[in-house]
């Protein structure tokens, strides 16, 4: 394999279908919280589009509300659109508070009757016939019943 030096081509322009959007989202935005049928005869698909913000033109995510309600063909009818501003990021969530945790060896004996039980469970819920099967359970369990 050889390796050739050279520029990558510019970046293309947006699609027509990228820029058909440009304009109704401008326009949506100047008119922040009303809305608007932005497609008489859309993809319901564009709802989703809108509101994931997988056009650029509806770029940031949650900035746009979107609806459709179905026509004729169910994958095809109106859309409406209203921009809602730009998100606000999440609070911090509060602090929180731990109790005073059990001893190691408390949190080990719960460890190991927790996973003695879930084996115990898998095997009665397993049960094939499979002797060999059972047998390793009955192997992990003893095993987990030694655990320091």
């Amino acid at each position: 394999m050889t390796i050739t030096w050279e520029n990558p081509p510019p970046p293309a322009a947006p699609s027509r279908r990228e820029s058909k959007y440009a304009p109704i989202a401008e326009e949506l935005r100047a008119n922040e919280g009303i809305w608007a049928l932005i497609a008489e005869d859309g993809w319901l698909s564009l709802k989703s589009q809108i509101e994931s913000a997988t056009l650029a033109a509806f770029r940031p995510r949650g900035s746009f509300e979107a609806r459709a309600v179905r026509g004729d063909d169910p994958a095809r009818g109106r859309v409406y659109a209203r921009y809602i501003g730009k998100p606000t990021p999440a609070e911090p969530l509060p602090a929180v508070e731990f109790p005073d945790l059990p001893e190691t060896d408390q949190i080990r004996r719960l460890e190991r009757e927790h996973i003695a039980l879930a084996l115990e469970q898998h095997r009665q819920q397993t049960w094939t016939g499979d002797l060999r099967r059972v047998s390793n359970f009955d192997a992990a369990a003893e095993f987990v019943r030694r655990l320091p």
